[in-house]
């Protein structure tokens, strides 16, 4: 099924369905609500890598070849296709082409391509012109959901060294302007352009006429390996004091209004800070400041609304602000197919520290995830993963529910943060439980060791987030 995308500039934003049901009256008062109903649930031990509760990773190599036509081209112009840079961006914006079809074969490819490897490189001569072809193999991962493989009745294991081929463009360079829509379908009239056009390729179309490369395919080697791993709650508490950010965007794409989802979103989680003893304090010129001191901890939530967004015109601006000051950031909105530039740039992560982020946004899985590892990235640490730990989303992230998932996410974190790992109760909040706890509230599912009074505001949905964590796998704190 297809769905509709709002547009801001030039980046469309993720579709987003508003099902839920969730009034403003709803999200704005300051109800009767406890820390401890978020908390995860007691005693247990969880193991895998990645960790989500609901899909698991599968690591992989994508094969495609290049080709190019240089027939009309100068020696100028040839030229550039001499540049590592160049060959790299090309065979990256191939792979994206294959995004739709893996889809349906139910592999949700990381889209943030790994180190690209050129097995070949030649210009050959044809009937038809000068081709210069190229073939490479990069490193990719994949999630599969649990649900999606019980629908077809395949087990996990059972796509282990399986190989998944795909028809992707063999010049993936320009395709709006050379194919306008002839090779797209999906897409809301008018808003189709050369950087979301990976979104809506679909290559079985009758008008579809550009070359296609004479293979490309998926290959599936393994599942990654599974463990129980904590977030780094000892480089986190180290100074004595959390940083935290928390941002909401909005919903729409003008002025959002008081009736805007990620308004109504951002007004609730400032009240749930407020009763579970948040002061909100001086601080910053623009936004909300609160704070609490617990456990020995000075604990600080620096809170934007997406007015605060809007009457700043710079979400990127603010964004790499963050970035370079802030352990944990919680990032609420729209993906703009992975277009937030300030991810991109790795003066904006600064050296030696450990983060923690959450993308709550559309597929931020295969968005963000490795922009932020590759510049997480040193000599020593040549996977990023060290100083980093990021929570993403491999479906829909449905605006309704982004308060929840923010405090659930906060609630834990910030508990294990106090508690070193584990409480007195015996609670290990390590991401295997932090990650569980979000997904059962996010489907709607009691948690079975439950009080079934504390259950009768689940209500099972069909539709819905699914949060993992990666760069987890090579985490060492161990409460």
């Amino acid at each position: 099924m297809k769905h509709t995308h709002y547009v801001i500039g030039l980046a469309l934003l993720a579709p987003l369905t508003l099902s839920l049901g969730c009034s403003e009256d709803d999200v704005s008062t300051e109800a009767a609500y406890s820390e401890a109903d978020d908390l995860v649930k007691i005693g247990g031990k969880f193991d895998t890598g990645y960790y989500s509760s609901l899909a698991m990773e599968l690591e992989g190599t994508f094969e495609g070849i290049i080709e190019i036509d240089l027939t009309a081209l100068s020696d100028l112009e040839r030229e550039e296709f001499q540049d590592p840079t160049v060959l790299r961006l090309i065979a990256e914006n191939q792979v994206k082409m294959a995004k739709n079809q893996l889809n349906e074969k139910r592999l949700h490819l990381n889209l943030t391509a790994g180190e690209v490897l050129f097995d070949s490189q030649e210009v050959v001569e044809r009937d038809e012109g000068t081709f210069f072809v190229a073939a490479f193999t990069v490193k990719a991962e994949s999630l599969v959901t649990y649900t999606e493989l019980e629908e077809v009745g395949i087990n996990p294991l059972d796509l282990e060294d399986t190989s998944h081929h795909v028809t992707v463009p063999a010049d993936p360079r320009y395709l709006f302007t050379r194919a306008g829509e002839s090779c797209a379908d999906g897409h809301a009239n008018g808003s189709l352009h050369e950087g979301n056009y990976f979104y809506y390729f679909e290559p079985n179309l009758e008008t579809c006429l550009i070359p296609m490369s004479p293979t490309a395919a998926f290959h599936v080697h393994s599942l990654l390996p599974q463990e129980e791993t904590f977030p780094e709650y000892d480089r986190l508490t180290a100074d004595g004091r959390l940083d935290i950010a928390v941002i909401f965007g909005a919903y729409t794409s003008s002025e959002p209004p008081d009736s805007d989802w990620g308004v109504m979103m951002w007004r609730s989680y400032a009240a749930d800070l407020r009763t579970s003893g948040w002061d909100e304090v001086a601080g910053l010129e623009m936004g909300q400041r609160y704070q609490r001191e617990r456990a020995g901890l000075l604990e600080l939530i620096d809170l934007y609304s997406p007015s605060d967004l809007y009457n700043l015109q710079d979400t990127d601006g603010t964004f790499a602000e963050l970035l370079k000051t802030r352990e944990v950031i919680v990032y609420n909105g729209h993906s703009f197919y992975g277009s937030l530039n300030a991810m991109d740039d790795g003066a904006n992560y600064p050296e030696d520290t450990y983060q923690i982020l959450f993308m709550n946004s559309c597929w931020s899985y295969a968005y963000y995830t490795k922009q932020v590892f590759t510049h997480k990235a040193t000599e020593a640490d040549p996977s990023g993963w060290n100083d980093a730990d990021v929570i993403n989303n491999t479906t829909y992230a449905y605006f309704p529910q982004m308060s929840t998932s923010t405090r659930k996410l906060m609630t834990n974190l910030i508990a294990g943060a106090e508690s070193g790992g584990v409480d007195d109760y015996g609670r290990r909040f390590s991401w295997q439980s932090i990650i569980g706890i979000m997904n059962d509230e996010a489907r709607g599912v009691c948690p079975e060791d439950a009080d079934p009074q504390d259950c009768r505001h689940y209500q099972p949905k069909t539709a819905h987030e699914i949060y993992g964590v990666s760069g987890v796998r090579t985490n060492v704190y161990m409460p």
